[in-house]
């Protein structure tokens, strides 16, 4: 299901951005993780969190800037 996603993303916006988005999953693993089965978030999960948001909108920046 989610690879049938990926590829209909793929056909509507760049590949570029698409991987951005992907790049974001452990993110988002995280978050649901803390959220629904309370696993602790320390600080080295938060700056590592914040270093895969920053590299993400750094990539959709280059992506909007070549176009």
């Amino acid at each position: 299901m989610l690879l049938l996603l990926y590829l209909y993303a793929l056909q509507r916006i760049s590949a570029s951005t698409c991987s951005g988005f992907i790049a974001l999953e452990p993110v988002y693993a995280i978050s649901f993780a803390a959220l629904l089965f309370g696993d602790p978030v320390t600080p080295w999960i938060l700056v590592s969190m914040a270093l895969i948001i920053g590299a993400s909108l750094i990539l959709l920046r280059i992506e909007q800037k070549a176009h």
